[in-house]
């Protein structure tokens, strides 16, 4: 939840309060990714045209938003992001809509309306993977994390990947068989990473290896 002192509550009302459209948590770390992003393009110790945005869990449901809707990160990663992040929400496994809506102030409540109904969703989250086409995009499951659906989020992946090669790219290269997923294998032939680690919902130091050989392999070639 939002707490009173936050900087979002400088920019919004409580959630009582708000339209059903009015933006939540996501949304406001979002924009305040954006507002370093502003800055740091304006000081020239960085290197304004390779920055990432990385997060786990919430944080990864943030990392994608904010590389949905700001083109200037070049790279996107997405640790356990699950539910209203990478994973598809349609034949998803554990977190649904009707957990996340009543359990965290993260979306807006509009979202509310299609608990056990997100069929009738006129979108689903491999749209928003594909809005980060043409740029890099990691996505990373954790092979005992069922809350996040690590084979939601894969499919999600491979369907964004269908935008990428819109624009000359492949996506993610992974088996078509599902169970021929490696854990702790990483597969890094396309411009969607993607890995699936042992264990449960967590993000590790091999998880960061994994992240930065991708990024520093594709930039090395131009991909």
């Amino acid at each position: 939840m939002l707490s009173e002192d936050s900087i979002f509550a400088n920019y919004s009302r409580p959630r009582s309060e708000r339209d059903g459209d009015e933006w939540s948590a996501i949304a406001a770390w979002s924009f305040c990714a954006s507002r370093i992003m502003d800055y740091i393009v304006t000081d020239p110790t960085f290197d304004k045209d390779n920055v990432a945005i990385a997060g786990h869990s919430r944080g990864g449901k943030t990392a994608l938003w904010t590389g949905a809707t700001d083109p200037r990160f070049r790279f996107v990663i997405s640790n356990s992001s699950g539910c209203m992040g990478a994973a598809m929400l349609r034949g998803k496994c554990g977190e649904h809509l009707d957990y996340i809506t009543t359990h965290t102030d993260w979306f807006c409540k509009n979202l509310d309306a299609y608990v056990e109904n997100e069929e009738m969703l006129p979108v689903d989250q491999h749209m928003l993977l594909a809005l980060i086409a043409p740029r890099l995009l990691y996505i990373e499951s954790n092979s005992l994390d069922d809350w996040a659906d690590p084979a939601a989020e894969r499919r999600s992946a491979r369907l964004a990947s269908e935008v990428y090669r819109l624009y000359g790219k492949r996506g993610v290269v992974l088996p078509a068989d599902d169970a021929a997923v490696q854990v702790e294998k990483a597969y890094h032939a396309g411009s969607i990473g993607y890995h699936v680690s042992e264990g449960e919902h967590r993000i590790t130091a091999s998880d960061w290896e994994k992240f930065l050989s991708f990024w520093e392999k594709k930039r090395s070639i131009g991909k």
